[in-house]
């Protein structure tokens, strides 16, 4: 009995104007496509391991069904796969860790390739680069980060089951961008199968006079489109270099942690809206990231200042000063001091491993919306209308769990340097 996989029309062209194309292949070629690939990476609908494969966090695109799941554990696996899919006009996604909650890497009727046997972290002997599989999720490499590693980092993310390639691929936006810019600014080098069936090394070249892509030879070219545009876009990645970093804490320690207002109470509320002023007007230093979050249950209404710190516990409190008072015990500054702090000295892994994200399977409809605000935008009347939100969310929406998250003054372009996707001297508040 034949296969049938459809063939997707090109996400540019309007669904109504462009049908899916079915592509029949035959039982004889498809078996013969399997040869070489173990039985048990080779997943049909119905089996266990195909649903754990295709599983995604987000109910709203649960229905996506691709034909075959395909876990391919090496090289020659994956250019199997892309050869096969190419020759036989078969829809092709790649997925790593499945943190895409619109269901990116996945595709109806098609084929998916999940990366996820690829994931070996290395890091070289002098310790300036570490080469990530593109199958690895952010535990496998800051696990990679002890002994005499222990006082490095790599430009990455909190959640550890994030995956690695998508993460940085798409901009990598990180803590630690306002001290070493994004994770694709610190990509030195890619390994990607092409369309093709190629597999091709390519090493970042210096970019002095920021050139344009069209002026880039074919391989900087590739390189330029896959840092920003995705790990399955434009080639399927295999692996990549990137830059490691010694902390500005010689012990390997940042500081994190939050602080916190209970912003049911008009006093507590007026401290966190005056913090929040400072904050928005101060000089940001690069050493310190802020998450702000807005965060409801019930009648209870909170707003947390998420703080990570690229140095030690004394020069982190010298920078928390322009925007909050720690003292506890005295009345000075105290129209900004939280009702609650709760900061620690630690090692990056320990933080990591406290703030696990949002797991896939939480099973809920999500809807996740981003924007990018300019500098000093935290106004009062935009603090205004996200308690106007929050508000309305309780009273009308009492299930739904509304979180506003921002990595406030991140400066993206901190390396001054050309790379694949140009940002430096960018200013992000998001």
């Amino acid at each position: 009995m034949p296969v049938i996989f459809y063939r997707n029309p090109h996400p540019t062209q309007a669904l109504n104007q462009v049908d899916n194309v079915a592509v029949e292949v035959s039982d004889d070629e498809f078996n013969a496509f399997q040869t070489g690939l173990p039985e048990s990476q080779v997943l049909l609908a119905g089996n266990i391991s195909y649903e754990r494969t295709v599983f995604v966090g987000n109910l709203l695109y649960r229905l996506k069904s691709p034909s075959v799941t395909i876990r391919p554990g090496n090289e020659d696996e994956v250019v199997r796969v892309v050869n096969f899919c190419r020759d036989n006009g078969v829809h092709l996604t790649v997925k790593n860790g499945g943190h895409s909650y619109a269901a990116h890497g996945l595709n109806d009727s098609g084929i998916v390739m999940c990366m996820d046997k690829l994931n070996r972290v290395s890091i070289n002997e002098d310790s300036s680069a570490v080469t990530i599989g593109a199958g690895a999720i952010w535990k496998h490499v800051y696990d990679q980060f002890v002994g005499r590693n222990k006082a490095n980092i790599v430009v990455g993310g909190q959640c550890p089951y994030v995956g690695v390639s998508g993460f940085t691929m798409g901009g990598g936006l990180s803590p630690f961008s306002r001290s070493y810019g994004l994770g694709i600014d610190n990509v030195l080098e890619i390994r990607v199968v092409t369309a093709n069936g190629d597999i091709q090394t390519i090493v970042k070249a210096i970019n002095p006079e920021g050139l344009a892509p069209e002026e880039m030879d074919n391989d900087q070219k590739l390189l330029w489109g896959v840092c920003g545009g995705g790990g399955g876009n434009f080639g399927v990645l295999l692996e990549f270099k990137s830059r490691v970093y010694p902390l500005n804490n010689p012990s390997g320690q940042v500081v994190c942690g939050q602080l916190i207002w209970n912003l049911r109470y008009p006093e507590s509320r007026a401290r966190f809206n005056a913090a929040l002023a400072a904050f928005n007007a101060m000089d940001c230093p690069n050493a310190l990231t802020v998450d702000g979050l807005w965060r409801a249950n019930g009648d209870e209404l909170k707003g947390y200042l998420t703080v990570i710190y690229n140095g030690t516990w004394a020069n982190c409190i010298a920078d928390l000063a322009g925007f909050v008072d720690l003292n506890m015990n005295t009345d000075e500054h105290l129209g900004r001091r939280p009702d609650v702090v709760d900061l620690k000295e630690m090692m990056w892994s320990d933080w990591v491993h406290k703030e696990d994200g949002w797991g896939l399977k939480s099973g809920i409809f999500h809807r996740h919306i981003s924007f990018i605000l300019g500098q000093d935008a935290i106004t009062p009347a935009f603090v205004n209308q996200v308690y106007g939100l929050m508000e309305t969310a309780r009273t009308r929406f009492p299930k739904a769990h509304l979180l506003w998250g921002s990595y406030w003054r991140c400066n993206c372009g901190a390396r001054g340097e050309c790379h694949a996707v140009p940002l430096a001297g960018g200013k992000i508040c998001v």
